[in-house]
């Protein structure tokens, strides 16, 4: 008779302890039983790096994990945007050769150096409105920096090239990633005509 309670409570406890498991081998749509999903470890980080498409139309947000280092954010996240993407779609924009040779922020701007291989070369318009809010964009994401300026070997310089000037520091721009790129003369010049025209609603 013994064994028998002894056999009964063995059973109850057996069962007490199946039913508290959650199992997780089946899953469909109009269940709720799923597995947790582990958040991001301690030793990694989410950064947002921005990269032009393929079709060099506007820029898109690439979000990376990567491992934490010793590095300042705001220098890891430059130090990821010049490795380049890998990501399918788009495309690498800043010479593989450049350098980063100090970042320091100030009040709410961050104060941006770089070598001299990303400076005076013969790039075109898009290409330097690309690089340029690559850079600004990738380090106006992050919290309490809302300003870039771009400096090359530690001083201020008014353009990379010819095209856009850098000399101010410069505010993240929702329009080259909204919107495809337009030439900005080509928008004052439609102006011009327009006014010409007496077509001063447009």
């Amino acid at each position: 008779m013994r064994k028998k309670y002894t056999l009964i409570i063995l059973i109850l406890i057996l069962s007490m302890l199946t039913s508290s498991c959650q199992k997780y081998d089946v899953l469909s749509e109009d269940s709720n039983n799923f597995p947790p999903i582990n958040p991001i470890s301690k030793d990694k980080i989410e950064v947002i790096l921005y990269y032009p498409n393929s079709e060099m139309e506007h820029l898109v947000p690439e979000i990376r994990v990567v491992s934490r280092s010793n590095e300042r954010i705001e220098e890891m996240v430059v130090s990821e945007l010049l490795k380049g993407t890998k990501r399918k779609g788009l495309k690498n924009i800043i010479p593989e050769n450049v350098e980063m040779l100090s970042l320091d922020i100030l009040d709410d701007i961050a104060y941006v150096s770089f070598s001299d291989e990303l400076y005076n070369k013969s790039y075109g318009e898009k290409e330097e409105a690309f690089i340029i809010y690559s850079i600004v964009n990738t380090l106006a994401s992050i919290p309490d920096i809302n300003r870039v300026q771009i400096f090359i070997n530690g001083k201020a310089i008014n353009t990379l090239f010819r095209h856009y000037s850098v000399r101010e520091p410069l505010a993240f721009s929702s329009i080259v990633v909204s919107e495809d790129y337009i030439n900005p003369v080509s928008i004052l010049n439609k102006y011009y005509d327009n006014l010409l025209d007496g077509e001063y609603d447009k």
